[in-house]
């Protein structure tokens, strides 16, 4: 969602035309409804005709007049429209006992009602299929036909998205079913009507809840979800016939679901248990009642497996999110066909999960499957797929295919733009990450200005303490460490910081614990060994008081082996070796033997004893960090070659010269491998190797590998006295060996 929010409920983008407003009810008491019947069922069932054939103004235009026919203060016979599912008005809502059905039995079987185009279905409309029968029990809408008419019209306003009106619509529907329901004084009086009645009022809250949700209003939408909830149970427990107990339990399936949608969006990190719980009895009543064949040609199902994939992916729990989505994936494709918006979006779920997994290139063409469905429908310029052409640059970028990457991060970025302004946080997000490849492709300038235009727009969008923000701030402060400004980057984290504790109340969390461990490294470069101490002191205490001070965790593991670092250069080699071993022991644990963490901190444990005089268990704890680090990273990752340069250097240091020269000869062909001719960490061995050659009297050997030393450290702006020969610095190499010839 990032991170990175599944596809969502996206607002309709056509402007809607404005109606005038409904008959409001004049008299203070409820009357009898003095309206011809016959009239107004003849005008609801030509609305209700018109919203079916698509028609939905001229079902707007023919149930308003339904409602304006006769006196209409004594007809609307309905308290004021504000809505039935405040949380302060459990005593108001329609509250009877008498069971409920869901729409049709056929429409359970797999013809349900599809959300609008451009909207993805997350099941929040699934009793809205509910119909009024023409000619239904105690006459047109179960003894209420101004219900019936309002119900109607609001169906009608929804489709035209004019959502204030058909909210309004379904709030006076559910006041007009507490004067005809159960105990209210009015309607059909048998059980069948009264049981019509009651499934009439969850269609109704439903609708209602749908109707808020799309306004915004979640708190409100999750109130009326709630209430049908509660409404569906309460009846599925009072309803005896196997048929009826049964279709009332599918309406308790779909009113589970959409109540986990709102938690889901509301919080889902708050609500994730709840959500889980809900999504996961929802399909239960689906196989008890349907059966598995039945359900595998249900759309409702389909939905319900999609969204509870939503939660377990924002919970990290990707196998079990694979798992549904899959399932989800082949009934929907079954359903709906392959280019249905809604398999589009679990077809994206399922890439993005995937990619989470490592199956890269299994993602990549559920990725490309999803644009070919959603481009069409959405157009290119669309949010969804602005954020699926950032789900493709990212794998690009994590391949090392640069160039693919940054063509598709700009695509990516110029379709947020286009359709989410420019002060949007996924427009953020998006430059966030195109500065991190610039970064990593060392242009230093161009990801410095991604990052400035990602915080300006995350600071208009978002709160001044919002997690995002502080990553941008981190991102560009560690731009000027690389440069060496210490002083610009050390008052970035220090704002960053100051934001962590506004959000937090306190250092004691992860976010704000790797903060204080990025003071204290900016200290530490800088020689203040006394303050990068106390700065890395307060980052483990933070990290143990999140974790527990009894348990490992990485974490823990690597701001230990900083603080044996700083100790290392203090010269308190006793107490860094114990911070070292302790390191080790946490990253064997949590990471097994062959982890190139484990491999880091097994070099510094050599170079300590190296320090320390130990030459011999130095030299064991190189080979075995080398030895780790060929099977962790493979035999030609740069950090084999840093390792085989500080081998080389022990056995120089013992004057085994020829066995040195063989360790930076193996390094040299890594690091041109990995970094090309004109590399500086070339540079410096080829310069080492010279002065290794030169002291084994192989003259030709050593010039030639300073004279192409000298022209890596020329190409990369620096100056000859750079080169360093047999611990003196040379300042006549230009003139011996002149970069090249005069021109004849």
């Amino acid at each position: 969602m990032s991170s990175l929010s599944p596809p969502q409920l996206r607002p309709f983008r056509r402007s809607p035309r404005p109606s005038p407003p409904l008959p409001k009810d004049e008299s203070p008491c409820c009357k009898d409804f003095v309206v011809a019947a016959a009239e107004m069922e003849s005008l609801c069932v030509l609305g209700a005709d018109a919203l079916a054939s698509g028609n939905a103004r001229t079902a707007v235009n023919l149930l308003r007049t339904a409602l304006d026919r006769g006196d209409t203060a004594s007809a609307v016979v309905v308290s004021d429209c504000d809505s039935d599912c405040d949380d302060d008005d459990d005593d108001e809502c329609f509250d009877t006992s008498h069971g409920i059905e869901s729409s049709a039995p056929s429409a359970e079987r797999g013809t349900q009602q599809q959300p609008h185009a451009g909207e993805y279905d997350e099941g929040l409309r699934s009793i809205s299929s509910f119909r009024l029968p023409r000619r239904s029990v105690g006459g047109i809408g179960g003894g209420t036909p101004l219900g019936a008419a309002l119900f109607t019209l609001g169906e009608a306003y929804l489709e035209l998205n004019e959502t204030e009106q058909a909210s309004e619509c379904f709030g006076r529907t559910l006041s007009e079913l507490r004067r005809c329901g159960s105990g209210g004084g009015g309607g059909s009086s048998s059980l069948e009507g009264r049981d019509f009645l009651d499934d009439f009022a969850v269609a109704a809250l439903h609708n209602q809840g749908y109707a808020a949700y799309r306004l915004g209003r979640l708190e409100e939408s999750l109130g009326c979800y709630r209430r049908a909830l509660d409404q569906a149970r309460a009846v599925a427990a009072a309803r005896s016939r196997p048929e009826d107990h049964d279709r009332a339990r599918i309406a308790v399936a779909k009113s589970m679901n959409c109540v986990a949608v709102l938690l889901f969006h509301i919080d889902h990190s708050k609500h994730d248990s709840e959500c889980t719980t809900l999504f996961t009895e929802c399909l239960r009543i689906r196989r008890s009642v349907l059966g598995m064949s039945s359900m595998a040609t249900n759309l409702d199902s389909a939905t319900a497996l999609n969204n509870l994939g939503r939660v377990h992916y924002m919970l990290e729990r990707y196998p079990e999110a694979l798992n549904v989505y899959l399932e989800a994936l082949a009934m929907r494709r079954a359903l709906l066909g392959p280019a249905h918006l809604d398999v589009a979006a679990t077809v994206y779920n399922t890439g993005q999960t995937l990619h989470r997994l490592g199956r890269d290139d299994d993602a990549m063409e559920l990725y490309n499957t999803f644009l070919a469905a959603a481009r069409p429908v959405l157009g290119p310029q669309h949010r969804d797929v602005a954020i699926m052409l950032k789900c493709m640059a990212s794998v690009h970028h994590e391949r090392g295919s640069h160039e693919e990457a940054l063509r598709l991060y700009s695509e990516a970025l110029e379709a947020a733009r286009s359709s989410l302004g420019p002060y949007h946080s996924e427009v953020a997000s998006t430059l966030n990450k195109l500065g991190n490849l610039l970064y990593e492709r060392s242009r230093l300038d161009d990801a410095m200005r991604a990052y400035g235009e990602g915080l300006v727009a995350e600071r208009a969008g978002l709160e001044p303490d919002h997690p995002n923000i502080a990553v941008t701030l981190t991102n560009i402060a560690q731009i000027h460490r690389v440069r060496g400004e210490s002083a610009s980057a050390l008052r970035l984290y220090n704002e960053v910081l100051a934001l962590q504790r506004s959000r937090y109340g306190t250092t004691d969390h992860p976010d704000a614990a790797l903060t204080l461990s990025s003071i204290a490294l900016i200290h530490y470069q800088n020689g203040r060994y006394d303050d990068a101490l106390d700065q890395y002191q307060e980052s483990l205490c933070a990290y143990s008081n999140v974790y527990g001070h009894a348990v490992d965790h990485v974490d823990i593991a690597g701001v230990l082996n900083s603080i044996g670092l700083v100790l290392f250069k203090r010269g308190l080699y006793g107490v860094a070796m114990e911070s070292f071993a302790e390191c080790l022991r946490m990253r064997r644990s949590l990471l097994g033997d062959a982890h190139r963490d484990v491999a880091v901190v097994l070099y510094n444990l050599a170079t300590i004893r190296l320090e320390s005089g130990d030459e011999d268990e130095a030299m064991r704890t190189y080979d075995e960090a080398l030895r780790v680090e060929r099977e962790a990273l493979g035999h030609d990752h740069p950090d084999v070659a840093t390792t085989l340069t500080h081998i080389g250097q022990v056995y120089q240091d013992r004057g085994k010269l020829h066995r040195a020269v063989e360790y930076f000869v193996e390094a040299l062909h890594l690091e041109l491998k990995a970094f090309g001719p004109n590399h500086m960490a070339v540079a410096r061995t080829l310069n080492h190797l010279g002065n290794l050659r030169l002291q084994t009297s192989n003259s030709s050997g050593a010039m030639e590998a300073f004279t192409e030393a000298l022209r890596i450290y020329r190409r990369n702006g620096l100056g000859d006295n750079r080169l360093v020969i047999a611990g003196m610095r040379l300042y006549e190499m230009a003139i011996v060996h002149p970069e090249c010839a005069a021109a004849a």
